[in-house]
């Protein structure tokens, strides 16, 4: 269907390509006229291009980028008109190949005397052939249709690479500022939670040590005891959120549902997952919720 819908387009670009050669030529010398007549030859080469990428994207499964320029779209369909009518070429060769090499059952059930079988049979054998070499010209004009858009539309090999350094660049500088912040929340939690707590529980030793009275001695050490309580829950909760031992003990899901008891706010956790995913997978999705 790709190359039929091909060779359809081609009929339309072949005429294009020719008018917008034609209309050129007589403002070839005359700037301004040839920006007004090529600022409409290019915007119907993009609606055209567009097309085509629809087309590609469609029936060939292949993805062309957006970012191309005007002047790029119509070179592009300066070169594709040919490969759209070879492209009809070889359905017109399939479908002759495909009626000759079937020719045989037609007769043989119409026709009830067949005085000439051998001519039948190098007929049919004829056609197979040709439907055969018409099948694999299907898939070479694909492949060419795929690497001329590829070739003209999308970037080149050194803007490609420069995009992917730039993507890897970008996200290793958001690599390193999560770093940074999971850090600086690491250090805040310490300082304001696990430090005051064992500042707190400090100072309430001290004042047990240096109190004369056994009743308030007791209750100063029960208040010591509980902030080393809330100390302790504090470095696991600490701990907790650096890595947690759930999810290596038992699993995304039950970490997930560790998470999901741990909020402030009602959530119920959609598990759907048939098995466990990877160490690496499951820590990142861990993460992300």
């Amino acid at each position: 269907m790709g190359l039929i819908t091909g060779a359809a387009a081609a009929v339309i670009e072949l005429p294009f390509v020719v008018l917008a050669g034609l209309a050129m030529l007589p403002v070839a010398a005359w700037p301004a006229g040839r920006r007004a007549i090529l600022r409409f030859l290019l915007a119907c080469a993009r609606g055209l291009t567009k097309f085509e990428r629809l087309r590609l994207k469609l029936w060939l499964r292949v993805s062309v980028s957006p970012a191309y320029t005007d002047m790029a779209a119509l070179r592009y369909l300066a070169c594709r008109w040919a490969l759209g009518l070879l492209g009809g070429v070889v359905m017109l060769s399939v479908a002759i190949g495909l009626g000759y090499g079937t020719s045989w059952i037609y007769i043989w059930l119409l026709v009830d005397d067949v005085r000439n079988p051998g001519a039948i049979t190098y007929g049919s054998l004829g056609g197979l052939f040709l439907l055969f070499l018409a099948v694999q010209g299907m898939f070479g004009v694909a492949e060419l249709e795929g690497r001329l858009a590829r070739r003209l539309l999308g970037p080149r090999h050194q803007e490609e690479l420069e995009r992917r350094i730039a993507e890897l660049s970008a996200s290793r500088a958001a690599v390193v500022d999560a770093v940074h912040d999971e850090r600086r929340r690491i250090e805040r939690d310490l300082h304001d939670g696990v430090q005051q707590r064992l500042v707190a529980l400090g100072m309430l030793l001290g004042r047990a040590r240096r109190s004369q009275d056994g009743d308030r001695r007791d209750r100063l050490l029960r208040q010591a005891h509980e902030e080393s309580r809330q100390a302790l829950e504090d470095l696991r909760e600490v701990a907790w959120r650096i890595y947690p031992t759930t999810l290596d003990e038992a699993g995304l899901h039950a970490a997930l549902e560790t998470v999901a008891e741990r909020t402030s706010v009602p959530v119920r956790v959609e598990y759907d997952l048939v098995e466990e995913p990877e160490r690496a997978m499951a820590t990142v999705a861990y993460f992300v919720v």
